[in-house]
């Protein structure tokens, strides 16, 4: 068979990849050595047939030096740059942990404060002690990376929405109570789905 679009190659190339093609799929047996041989003209064969069809280079800088006209240029990274970064959003996420637990531990002595003063414990008490104790959960999940985390938050706009029934059930109109109720049904079948499938990736 001549060549192809002008390639003195094209015969050659055919010649490789009929060759390589048929010891492919219909090959005696052989060993490590003959399939790297086999890999390499096969792909050697496609290069020269299909330039285009190269493997994909790094992309180049925009010309004239305007980097933000081009959405898909990405500066390279050194290693010690990424591990610095990494290392310092480490630290930033364990800095903002110990902080939102330190004002939940905050409003919760508060608030038992408050109870002691008013010598008076309510429904609306009780599950503001429960919100505080599921956000100490919640960072104690993050902190340790131990557990799911998208459960905790749930569990907390459950509780937010509890609450806000209680403390608002008597001066809210009947269709807002029917659709925070929904809200509630609505997480906690998130909750239960995400634990399923959390049980179900352990396994």
């Amino acid at each position: 068979m001549g060549p192809k679009n002008g390639n003195p190659f094209g015969g050659i190339v055919t010649f490789a990849a009929r060759w390589c093609r048929e010891r492919f799929y219909a090959p005696p047996p052989i060993g490590p050595a003959d399939v790297g041989i086999q890999a390499s003209l096969m792909e050697a064969a496609c290069a020269i047939r299909h330039p285009t069809m190269s493997r994909p280079s790094a992309p180049e800088p925009p010309s004239g030096g305007d980097l933000s006209s081009d959405s898909g240029y990405r500066p390279p990274v050194s290693k010690t740059e990424d591990a610095i970064a990494s290392i310092g959003f480490h630290v930033v996420e364990r800095i903002l942990l110990l902080l939102v637990a330190l004002m939940t531990v905050g409003g919760a002595v508060a608030e038992i404060v408050d109870i002691f003063r008013t010598l008076s414990i309510t429904l609306a008490d009780i599950l503001l002690m429960f919100l505080y104790t599921e956000v100490i959960g919640m960072v104690s999940v993050f902190y340790t990376g131990k557990g799911a985390t998208f459960i905790y938050p749930i569990f907390i706009a459950i509780t937010a929405l509890a609450r806000l029934i209680v403390l608002q059930s008597k001066n809210m109109a009947p269709e807002n109570i029917v659709f925070e109720a929904s809200a509630i049904l609505l997480l906690a079948l998130a909750a239960v789905v995400i634990t399923r499938v959390s049980q179900r990736a352990d396994r």
